[in-house]
């Protein structure tokens, strides 16, 4: 039984090779993801999302360092209240009138912190198959389908360039109602899916790849979930492939 759930995700293999593909940022950890042809965006009005940050802001980082003109949101409503308001207070005290080194910044705090260095706009709510509520650690945090979550920023008209989402095993409930052709308005799609439910697994793969997007790559998580049981996949639209496939061949470019 323990080697028939280890097998969850050999089924899947990317479909597409990418000869731009890299790891950003290149560093160790479950924070970096592997994007495709990312300085392809460079000529053009990028737009990101990265759903469900944990604090980790590498990514963004990494991606408004290669693509500064980038507009890159953040999404993550469990980061709300990460750290109680009194210990926060007596930590910014402390940091202000102590010669001692201040702690380790909250998770909050790291990501505030990039938005005020202009790598991302943050918001305090999730992604969901449907909007509404959704209870974490005994709170109830607010989620928005992808579709309202664009309408919400006045991206209804636009297309995401690039897609990150790691939500911890509610990627399977968002994309079972996600409408497949609002993916055909995604150039790449980074995914992290978790749990050994072949089934589920396959279901969800079928919904990105009714969207037309195709994988690339496909990396274990070691970092946690027992090595196993959960995956990072990270896929691409026909669209934004042939824009980095001409890319990195010149002669494919058009000429004026």
């Amino acid at each position: 039984m323990q080697d028939e759930v280890k097998h969850a995700y050999d089924f899947f293999e990317p479909v597409w090779s990418c000869e731009t593909q890299e790891r950003l940022p290149w560093a160790p950890g479950d924070g970096p993801k592997w994007v495709c042809g990312v300085r392809a965006l460079e000529n053009k009005e990028c737009l990101a999302y990265s759903i469900g940050s944990n604090g980790d802001v590498q990514f963004e980082s990494a991606i408004k360092a290669i693509v500064p003109g980038c507009h890159i949101f953040t999404f993550d409503p469990t980061l709300e209240e990460d750290t109680p308001l009194w210990e926060r207070f007596i930590s910014i005290f402390f940091s202000i009138f102590s010669q001692a080194p201040s702690e380790a910044p909250s998770k909050i705090q790291r990501v505030l912190d990039a938005e005020t260095r202009g790598i991302l706009k943050f918001h305090a709510f999730g992604i969901a198959g449907r909007d509404g509520r959704f209870n974490w650690k005994g709170r109830s945090l607010p989620v928005l389908s992808l579709a309202s979550i664009m309408s919400r920023l006045g991206h209804e008209n636009r297309s995401i360039d690039v897609l990150k989402i790691d939500v911890e095993g509610s990627e399977h409930s968002t994309f079972s109602l996600i409408d497949p052709k609002l993916l055909h308005r995604v150039g790449q799609l980074q995914l992290e899916i978790h749990g050994t439910d072949f089934e589920q697994i396959l279901t969800t793969m079928r919904q990105i790849e009714t969207g037309g997007m195709m994988l690339f790559s496909k990396e274990p998580n070691v970092w946690g979930c027992n090595g196993y049981s959960c995956m990072e996949f990270s896929f691409v639209s026909p669209i934004h492939a042939f824009r980095a496939f001409r890319m990195s061949h010149p002669s494919c470019r058009p000429h004026r």
